[in-house]
């Protein structure tokens, strides 16, 4: 009994975004609960020579995304998977094309928003099983499709209290945190911003980009500090006193959002999209091209402790109430790939 995972997108190490991290957890609990093997092919734009390697147990197969197609027959007929499960959106159409040729069922995995419209309407039928992060995404193809769905929630892990800052160290930081500030996750209202509080740190984290769909932008605020990508980002976290996410893109999760919940930072957010979900409706959400509302917002935050202090508590609760329902929704999902393995 074997899957194969075929996807655009890098894989992780290789990635931290929040659609692999949460596609590397659902393949490593089928592979767990259902005692098979799961192979990775990942098409990679970036890549120049085929690379394997393991990942968490996980088999991975790093090609370049010209050679994706032909990969794919090759692993096909060598491994023989009773489940093709593909994610993303510029392959899409020749995962299925291939699945259909093998007569392989197919799962899809929506983990971004922009991938609903795009990755869907690859499909001449519904997929064999389709999985989602969250509600949003899972309303989104309801309404537009008609189709069923299943959930897959992303893990977090609990962080200790001896590793959180207390409130006032945060808040006497007065400094103002980004990750990943290209073009679609809002680096234009980051840099705005800066520009508007010159005399506070604003300190971003660098992530992924692309030239045609989320170019970089041109941060030119010499208040700001942007830090290389780093795969354990904790120490961004313990050096900013409020986390913006201004995304212009409708994020499919938001996975940063949760993560500075359960670090107990405030967290300013695009109301586009799921963050309101990901945020545990802690977040302060606001109109992504508004600047006067982003700051005074901002303002508010970082000049009034007591403010800062309600805000904080609410965050750091949030994420908690949330664990134990999505751990069954999880597990709920995975009993529902029982039907391709029996």
């Amino acid at each position: 009994m074997t899957i194969l995972f075929a996807c655009h997108h890098e894989f992780p190490p290789y990635s931290r975004g929040g659609g692999e991290l949460t596609a590397k957890d659902l393949l490593t609990d089928l592979a767990n609960y259902f005692g098979i093997q799961v192979w990775i092919l990942a098409g990679s734009k970036s890549c120049t020579e085929e690379q394997k390697y393991k990942y968490e147990g996980l088999d991975v197969n790093r090609v370049p995304e010209e050679e994706f197609e032909t990969q794919a027959h090759q692993m096909i007929e060598s491994i023989q998977p009773n489940l093709i499960v593909t994610y993303g959106i510029r392959l899409t159409s020749k995962v299925l094309d291939i699945a259909h040729e093998h007569s392989i069922p197919v799962a899809f995995l929506i983990m971004e928003g922009r991938g609903v419209f795009e990755g869907l309407n690859g499909f001449d039928k519904p997929p064999e099983i389709l999985v989602v992060l969250s509600d949003y995404l899972g309303n989104l193809i309801r309404d537009h499709f008609g189709y069923n769905y299943f959930k897959y929630p992303p893990k977090f892990e609990k962080l200790s209290e001896s590793t959180l800052l207390s409130p006032a160290s945060r808040f006497d930081f007065q400094t103002v945190g980004m990750v990943n500030p290209n073009r679609v996750k809002g680096g234009m209202m980051f840099d705005q911003l800066a520009g508007k509080f010159i005399n506070n740190k604003f300190l971003a984290t660098d992530g992924w980009s692309d030239v045609e769909s989320a170019p970089k932008v041109n941060l030119k605020s010499p208040n700001i500090q942007v830090l290389n990508w780093q795969e354990d980002i904790s120490s961004f976290y313990n050096s900013i006193s409020v986390l913006l996410i201004p995304s212009l893109c409708p994020e499919g999760f938001g996975r940063v959002a949760r993560e500075a919940c359960l670090y107990g930072i405030p967290i300013l957010a695009s109301n586009r999209g799921a963050l309101k979900e990901s945020s545990c409706d802690a977040g302060i959400l606001l109109n992504p091209v508004d600047l006067d509302f982003w700051i005074i917002a901002l303002k508010k935050i970082i000049s009034s402790y007591q403010f800062y202090l309600e805000v904080v508590q609410k965050t750091l609760k949030a994420p908690y109430d949330y664990m134990d329902q999505d751990e069954k929704i999880r597990l709920e999902t995975i009993r529902a790939f029982q039907k391709f393995f029996i």
